[in-house]
C-alpha cells in the first residue's frame, strides 16, 4: 500500500496556489501510464481531507475516507471521493484558475460514469504525446496486450477475471472515444481493443 499526500497549507501555495488538486490528480494519470508498460495496475481512492502525522503514525479522516475508497474499487482505478469538486468549489488553495475552468481541466483526466469517478488514465494522457500517432497507440497495445493476457491467464479464477473484464470494458471505451472524436481514425487503432 502506498500513501500519497499534499499539503494545501505550504507557504508557497499560501502565497500563489497551483492548481494543486489538478497537478496530483495529473501525477497519477502519468504514473498508471509509466506502470502499464511494466504491465503494473492501480486501484486506489483519492480524496481532500485532513491528514496528520505524528511519530510515523499517519492518521486523520482524509487517510479514512481514501481508505474507503480504495475498498470501495473493486476494479484497477482510482476512485476519486465525490465530494473532491465541492471542496474545489469552496477552496481556492486546491485551484490555479477559477472553479470553472479548473473543474474544466480537471474533467479532461476523469471519467464520471454509474459506477463512480475514477481517473481515467488512458484518455488523460492522450494529449500529452507529441506524435500520438506512434507514442499513444503504442501505450494503447502495450495496454491492450496487458488486458489480453490476464484475460487467458485468469479465465479459471472468476473474481479476478471479472475486474481485467472490467479493464477491457474501459480500454474499448477509451478507443471508441479516441475514434469517435476524431483524434484517431479506425485504421490508426487497427485491431486496438481488448
Amino acid at each position: 500500500m502506498v500513501l500519497r499526500y499534499a499539503p494545501l497549507d505550504t507557504e508557497s501555495n499560501l502565497d500563489q496556489p497551483s492548481g494543486l488538486l489538478s497537478s496530483e490528480i495529473f501525477s497519477l494519470v502519468q504514473a498508471q501510464n509509466q506502470l502499464i508498460e511494466e504491465w503494473i495496475i492501480l486501484r486506489g481512492g483519492m480524496t481532500v481531507g485532513l491528514i496528520r502525522s505524528s511519530r510515523g503514525v499517519i492518521y486523520g479522516p482524509g487517510l479514512v475516507r481514501a481508505y474507503e475508497l480504495e475498498r470501495e474499487s473493486d476494479y484497477p482505478r482510482i476512485l476519486l471521493d465525490p465530494n473532491m469538486f465541492d471542496s474545489l468549489r469552496e477552496n481556492p488553495l486546491l485551484r490555479l484558475h477559477d472553479f470553472e475552468r479548473e473543474k474544466a481541466e480537471i474533467s479532461t483526466m476523469v471519467h464520471i460514469g454509474k459506477h463512480g469517478t475514477f481517473i481515467d488514465y488512458l484518455g488523460g494522457i492522450s494529449w500529452e504525446f507529441d506524435y500520438p500517432e506512434v507514442g499513444y497507440v503504442t501505450l494503447l497495445r502495450t495496454h491492450r496486450d496487458f488486458i489480453r493476457r490476464n484475460l487467458l491467464k485468469y479465465r479459471e479464477n472468476r473474481n479476478v477475471h471479472r475486474k481485467y473484464k472490467w479493464l477491457a470494458a474501459y480500454h474499448n471505451h477509451t478507443v471508441r472515444e479516441m475514434i469517435r472524436s476524431g483524434f484517431f481514425e479506425q485504421r490508426e487503432l487497427d485491431r486496438g481493443y481488448a
